[in-house]
């Protein structure tokens, strides 16, 4: 029970009105404890909401490319085509060129094919180089042709069960990574 501040009687504490009077009474403001945890749920929920709409919304979008052996995801706007080449590698370029993603099939080069290639590796093992997502970047520039001094992000994936080795070559470190980390030998 609380008193009326215009005629002083007794009313019970849930009227909206003085049943003497009419006089409106103030209401008493929510301080239950269930209704506070309910609005913290609710505002909760509403923001992780907000963060799954945003990441969906801002993430960009990305491409599966099929190599025969294997596949990879890379940037929506890359056009990966398997580029024709002499020898026991297929290569895949996108962009005229400036990214390129070669699949070497070991068992199928002769011994001078393979010691080149292992040649090859050593130096690109000797660029300066970083990890970046789990992976092993190699930093080059481009020396032929119209991208001469342009930077150049290398990634080699093994896989000896198979015999086969993945090299990836682009101008944007980002780019290696997503396509290195995402790439997934066939069965």
């Amino acid at each position: 029970m609380i008193k009326c501040p215009k005629c002083g009687n007794e009313v019970d504490s849930d009227d909206e009105y003085c049943k003497h009077c009419s006089h409106k009474l103030k209401k008493k403001p929510i301080t239950d404890k269930k209704n506070i945890i309910i609005m913290a749920l609710i505002i909760i929920i509403i923001a992780i909401i907000g963060v799954i709409c945003y990441s969906m919304f801002t993430t960009e979008p990305v491409k599966v490319v099929d190599v025969g052996v294997g596949t990879f995801n890379c940037s929506n706007e890359l056009n990966f085509t398997l580029n024709q080449t002499d020898g026991p590698f297929k290569e895949y370029i996108a962009d005229n060129g400036r990214y390129t993603v070669k699949v070497f099939n070991l068992s199928q080069g002769n011994y001078y094919y393979n010691y080149g290639l292992s040649l090859a590796n050593n130096e690109i093992k000797t660029y300066p180089s970083s990890v970046i997502d789990n992976v092993l970047i190699y930093n080059s520039t481009a020396n032929v042709g119209e991208y001469v001094g342009e930077p150049r992000f290398i990634a080699i994936i093994d896989n000896n069960d198979k015999n086969l080795q993945i090299q990836i070559v682009t101008p944007e470190v980002e780019e290696t990574v997503q396509i290195a980390n995402s790439f997934q030998f066939n069965n």
